[in-house]
């Protein structure tokens, strides 16, 4: 049964409004949504333009912050390093 517009409503306020999903591909080709979690390992882009030389690469969630309508991520790379509050655009399940 479809939730109604009160519920949707109540799940976003209580999510913080985040719907930020990652798709993962299973081992049998199928395909899921799933929500970034604190301990998940995860791919943060690089983000290299003038004025800003931040490489990404591989680093566990540490803390989640809803802002407005979007999450920000704190992660500790793998190689060495931390940082915090990236955008979600910029973080996907590993």
């Amino acid at each position: 049964m479809p939730m109604s517009r009160e519920e949707r409503s109540k799940k976003r306020r209580l999510d913080g409004g985040n719907s930020v999903a990652s798709t993962v591909v299973g081992q049998d080709g199928t395909t899921v949504q799933r929500q970034i979690a604190v301990g998940d390992i995860v791919n943060v882009a690089s983000r290299t333009w003038p004025g800003i030389n931040k490489p990404g690469g591989v680093g566990l969630v540490t803390n989640i912050t809803p802002v407005d309508n979007s999450v920000k991520y704190d992660v500790t790379y793998v190689l060495g390093g931390r940082e915090n509050g990236i955008d979600a655009q910029f973080v996907q399940l590993n």
